[in-house]
């Protein structure tokens, strides 16, 4: 993974991936350039003064800076590292202490990193210095601001290790020119021999190369004359030193910034050569000043030398650019599809490109002055004409579109555009014009007019016999049919026949409309039966030529050339045929059939979707008239979840306005207590796409909140897609009404049982009774008799009296169990144990089975899961099947008389409790009767209680059914209870 860290001022990113390179490749950049350094060092000791740390002109600087010119900034630190070698290696040579090598390293690679990263920031692309900008950018950058920094720190590092004796502004005031001269002359030399020494060797000719020796020669030679002469005084003019500026202007002028460069360094080695060695015009004071009175002197001849030539390379660019501009214009003018001319101030055309001649036949003779205009079409001229003398008149641009007359394709479009060329006193000079041919964008934009014309019309309501003849007149308009029809089959007869025809205004041509509407054609004769026969368009170029066109004679008459008709198809069912003539001969235009094409497939598609729509608007019309109808509230709701539609019987029962109940105002006649349930039933069941039923209070048109059922359906289109929903609603006031009646019956009647029961457990219940009762009287005569004793027995007594509190306790609860089942309460749910509730039955028809010599059975489980129901009814339930059971093996001997009252578990999360006696069974025919109302097999049985006990059982959820045993006599009824849901 690579990482990245950022440079300031806006310099791109160097990442990680950058600085690996190829190790030949930077071993190879290093070496160059510790070479390079290593060399200018070497150069730079031997300009240096003697007994001064500061030399002349120190070179390693420039070449440093020059190569981080050179490479890209992501490879600045291989240069650096190459520089750092080569710094150590000619420093160690020279006996310089490391503490100044470092310190000079560090000054020296600052003046080039400080030099190039100002130019790099501010030149974009490869430095070539030719242009101003460039040259001022490298001379305030690394001329002028890199080394006066540096120098304060190389001054202080030079005095801080006290390397010789030279003091600090000494030092600084002898490093500063140095390296200003070095950057100034050997950057450019450097940067621009490198880059373009070998493309400009292979495009200079031998007249370059000889004049450049020749400037070079010459240039060393008067360079010798001025600063190579042995001795200066009185006789040395002054003005020798600008003997070689003739030759910098000539280099500056010739041979651009690289040749400037070139002479200036030659010039700055010769006179800096001879300074050291006491020789030429500035040696007249000591060493160092005349050292400096040169530095300054080939500064300022080299500043305005390389920014001459800098001036004189831009202009040369710039001329060049503009010309090589000039000819590809004039070659792309020449080149080029449309046709370019030019004309005089007085609009004559001088000049035109041989597209023209090409195109319209015309000679440049011809073409000549206003010639150019007798190829324009007739209408179009005089127009043509006037409009293009005012815009002479005016001095303002040309614009118009004129029919042109062609050899090949008779008229064709063109737009003409020209405008004037002013000279400095507003005047014109001259015109310049091209012609465009715009027939095809012409054509283009008649035909995406035509089908957006065809779009609108067939997007609005109405029938094809509506839309017909708008379509047929825009289709003729936009694409120049002179007439245009549609006809359609005719079911009857199997025929065409025309529906609709428009044409433009014309004698000949109405003739011809109203003659075609008593043609009819049958599959495969006249063009239409030939288009209807094959389903394809079929383009005729001369109906003269057509042996199968009826019309022919009429089509001559009228002037009539050619025709073109297309089928209208949707799938294999054909709708009709439409059919275009035209006065000229037209030849096919695939393009034009392609368009034609689609259109018959919109139109088609237009009949289809009013046809749709024509039976959509009849289905919800009978719909309507059906739903208004109902006896039943309809209703739906669309996509929106929002309500679209109630029928006359809500409206009715409301009393309110259909778009009073539109959208959620339907939920304002809900009661309030039940509309927040009913929208979340009814959101819930929209988003799942569910059905759905729910009960609320809808308020009457009389004010009188009404029970209503409303039930939802979600409706779906063929393709099954979701479509919203419709629903019924009924109001079901009564029904609840019956229902309340009914159940409140079926109380009174299962009361009445229980009391009946209770009367049938009579003698048993008093039996019951009357054994707690006889030993409450013998106790309590008893504990007379030991309260009559003298002493009286206390604790005897104390015993007697338990013993009669328990007795009254059985009684008490003898009688709570009578109390319970006759009792009359509402219907109501709780947790129960069955295990409890059928003991406390079996205990109560315990005396009853004494009596009749009947043995019961109580088979359960210790732990049963607990259930839901109403504890009276379900004790009702399983008195009446026990007591049954009892009656049932009246006949039977006593050994024989057993029940068994089992509990088990049932599938489902259910309980089931049976009830088994060992009597005669149960016939077929009763087994499907016996729980009917009024059905009994008792001489002196009603026939409700196992009715009421079903109604029971199934009140609770549960199911009671009665079945013969299958190993022995006798039969069995069972019924269960489903279990409570939190223990399920």
């Amino acid at each position: 993974m690579s990482k990245s860290f950022s440079l300031p001022f806006g310099v791109a990113p160097i990442s990680r991936t950058d600085l690996s390179l190829p190790n030949g490749q930077a071993i190879l950049i290093a070496i160059a350039v510790g070479t390079a350094y290593y060399l200018g060092a070497i150069i730079g000791f031997a300009l240096t003064f003697p007994a001064h740390a500061v030399s002349t002109l120190w070179p390693p600087n420039a070449i440093l800076l020059a190569c981080l010119l050179l490479v890209p900034m992501r490879k600045w630190w291989i240069v650096l590292l190459g520089a750092f070698a080569a710094h150590i290696t000619v420093q160690l040579q020279s006996g310089v202490p490391v503490l100044m090598m470092l310190c000079w390293f560090i000054s020296n690679s600052g003046e080039a990193l400080l030099g190039a990263y100002g130019i790099r920031r501010l030149v974009h692309g490869p430095v070539k210095f030719d242009s101003v900008f460039s040259i001022a950018t490298f001379a305030i950058s690394a001329v002028i601001l890199a080394p006066l920094l540096s120098s304060f720190l190389d001054a202080a590092f030079v005095v801080l290790v006290g390397w010789k004796s030279d003091g600090y502004w000494q030092v600084w005031r002898m490093r500063l020119p140095s390296n200003v001269l070095s950057d100034l002359i050997l950057v450019p030399f450097i940067v621009l021999w490198f880059t373009n020494a070998g493309a400009w060797s292979r495009r200079a000719s031998w007249r370059r190369f000889a004049e450049a020796l020749l400037l070079i020669c010459g240039l060393l030679v008067v360079s010798f004359l001025v600063f190579g002469r042995h001795s200066a005084g009185p006789g040395t003019l002054p003005v020798l030193v600008y003997l070689p500026l003739p030759f910098l202007l000539w280099a500056a002028v010739r041979l651009g910034p690289a040749g400037a460069s070139t002479s200036l360094l030659v010039l700055t080695l010769v006179s800096i050569w001879g300074a050291i060695h006491g020789r030429g015009p500035f040696i007249t004071r000591s060493p160092e000043e005349n050292v400096l009175s040169l530095q300054v002197f080939l500064i300022a001849v080299s500043f305005p030398v390389m920014f001459l030539a800098a001036l004189v390379e831009e202009r040369r660019v710039n001329t060049n650019a503009l010309r090589a501009g000039e000819a590809r214009y004039r070659a792309l003018v020449m080149a080029g599809a449309d046709m370019v001319w030019r004309a005089d101030t007085r609009g004559e055309v001088s000049f035109a490109t041989r597209v023209w001649q090409d195109l319209t036949g015309q000679s440049d003779a011809e073409t000549q002055n206003f010639g150019w205009f007798e190829a324009v079409h007739p209408d179009d001229r005089e127009g043509g004409r006037l409009l293009w003398e005012q815009a002479i008149t005016n001095k303002r641009i040309f614009e118009n579109e004129l029919r042109v007359r062609t050899r090949k394709w008779g008229y064709r479009h063109f737009h003409f555009h020209a405008v004037p060329i002013l000279a400095a006193d507003g005047t014109v000079r001259e015109w310049i014009g091209a012609n465009t041919d715009i027939t095809n964008r012409r054509r283009a934009e008649s035909r995406l007019k035509t089908q957006h014309e065809i779009t609108r019309m067939l997007s609005e309501p109405g029938s094809i016999a509506d839309a017909a003849p708008r379509i047929i007149q825009s289709i003729c308009e936009c694409l120049d049919w002179r007439v245009g029809e549609i006809w359609t089959i005719n079911p009857d007869t199997d025929r065409l026949t025309l529906l609709k025809s428009w044409h433009f205004p014309s004698e000949e041509l109405s003739v011809f409309a109203s003659a075609s509407l008593s043609f009819t054609f049958a599959p495969g004769i006249g063009l239409p039966g030939r288009v209807w026969k094959s389903g394809k368009p079929l383009w005729i170029s001369n109906l003269q030529d057509e042996s199968n066109f009826p019309r022919a004679p009429l089509a001559t008459k009228a002037g009539l050339r050619s025709g073109f008709s297309f089928p209208l198809l949707l799938g294999d069912e054909t709708f009709g045929v439409m059919v275009f003539f035209s006065r000229e001969e037209r030849e096919p235009d695939k393009d034009l059939l392609r368009m034609m094409t689609n259109l018959g497939n919109q139109i088609v598609q237009f009949i289809d979707r009013t046809r749709k729509e024509h039976a959509l608007r009849e289905g919800e019309a009978r719909f309507r008239s059906m739903a208004d109808t109902a006896p039943v509230m309809i209703w739906m709701s669309g996509l929106d979840n929002r309500s679209s539609f109630f029928n006359k019987g809500w409206l009715g029962f409301t009393g309110r306005t259909l778009e009073e109940e539109l959208g959620n105002g339907w939920t304002e006649g809900i009661h309030r207590d039940d509309v927040d349930r009913c929208v979340e039933v009814y959101n819930k069941s929209f988003t799942a796409r569910q059905e759905f039923t729910m009960e609320y209070r809808l308020k009457r048109r009389d004010g009188e909140y009404r029970s209503v059922l409303d039930r939802g359906v979600p409706r779906f289109a063929p393709d099954g897609a979701f479509l919203g929903y419709i629903g019924t609603a009924t109001d079901i006031t009564e029904v609840k009404r019956a229902e309340s009646e009914l159940q409140l019956q079926r109380r009174e009647i299962a009361h009445v049982t229980r009391i009946s029961t209770m009367g049938e457990l009579a003698a048993s219940l008093a039996h019951e009774l009357n054994q707690p009762l006889t030993a409450i009287l013998s106790n309590a005569q008893a504990a007379q008799r030991f309260l009559s004793g003298s002493p009286a027995d206390l604790e005897e007594v104390r015993e007697i009296l338990t013993d009669i509190v328990q007795d009254n306790d059985r009684a008490v609860e003898v009688i709570r169990r009578m109390r319970a089942l006759a009792k009359k309460e509402e219907l109501e749910f709780s947790s129960l144990d069955l295990v409890n509730i059928t003991r406390e039955i079996v205990a109560l028809v315990h005396s009853d089975a004494i009596l009749r010599n009947i043995r019961v059975i109580l088979d359960v489980r210790p732990v049963f899961p607990v259930v839901r129901g109403d504890k009276i009814q379900l004790q009702q339930v399983l008195l009446n099947l026990m007591l049954n059971a009892f009656d049932a093996m009246k006949d039977c001997r006593s050994e024989e008389r057993e029940v068994v009252v089992r509990i088990e578990s049932a599938v489902a999360g259910m309980v089931e409790v049976s009830v088994s006696d060992r009597g005669t069974g149960l016939t077929g025919d009763q087994l499907d009767k016996i729980f009917q109302p009024f059905y009994t097999t008792k001489r002196d049985g009603l026939g409700m209680g196992l009715s009421i006990s079903r109604s029971i059982i199934e009140a609770h959820g549960g199911r009671l059914r009665a079945e013969n045993n299958a190993e022995q006599p006798g039969a069995t009824f069972c019924f269960t209870v489903p279990v409570e849901k939190s223990v399920e």
